[in-house]
């Protein structure tokens, strides 16, 4: 039934017909806005677009003049979380510094390695560099991180896709 089904979705897949990263949002509320902005740094830092509800933070769905295009869920549960840098921040900084996936996806792990914390909204990624065809998914919690690359389906494509909840051993609660 349609009221058990809940979750914002995510996914990517790379065929013969293209390469495409998309979002389905589970946002029903009365009014499901976005707002489109540019941000051209005049810094040397590569220039996005992003579009995302008018309450988040930064970054929920972008591309880069690289070919790199991201989008984010919510990732639950994140127990024990700390506080710390919210994903989507470092989507920010992904979007301006990242030219290929490898480059997207050090970004996240190196702030873990470096001693920081991603705060206590965990997060499921989607990174795809248009220029490769390739994809991750990051699963995030405050202190911890799993990157899944793009996967071969039976059909011949390549893909990756999620909803809002963690999943395999990176979920620390298989109740949720």
């Amino acid at each position: 039934p349609a009221d058990l089904v809940r979750s914002c979705t995510g996914f990517a897949v790379s065929s013969a017909a293209g390469t495409f990263l998309g979002h389905n949002t589970d946002a029903m509320g009365d009014v499901n806005a976005s707002v489109i902005m540019y941000f051209q740094p005049d810094n040397g830092d590569y220039s996005y677009i992003t579009m995302d509800p008018p309450g988040w933070a930064d970054v929920g769905f972008g591309l880069n003049e690289k070919g790199i295009a991201v989008t984010t869920n919510a990732g639950n549960p994140n127990l024990n979380a700390s506080i710390g840098l919210p994903p989507n921040m470092m989507l920010r900084t992904v979007m301006e510094h990242a030219a290929t996936l490898e480059e997207a996806v050090n970004l996240f792990q190196d702030f873990l390695s470096s001693g920081k914390n991603f705060g206590t909204g965990g997060a499921i990624i989607h990174i795809v560099d248009f220029n490769q065809s390739t994809m991750a998914k990051i699963q995030v919690r405050s202190k911890v991180i799993e990157v899944t690359y793009g996967q071969q389906s039976p059909f011949g494509v390549d893909y990756i896709g999620s909803a809002n909840h963690f999943v395999g051993d990176f979920n620390v609660d298989p109740d949720y």
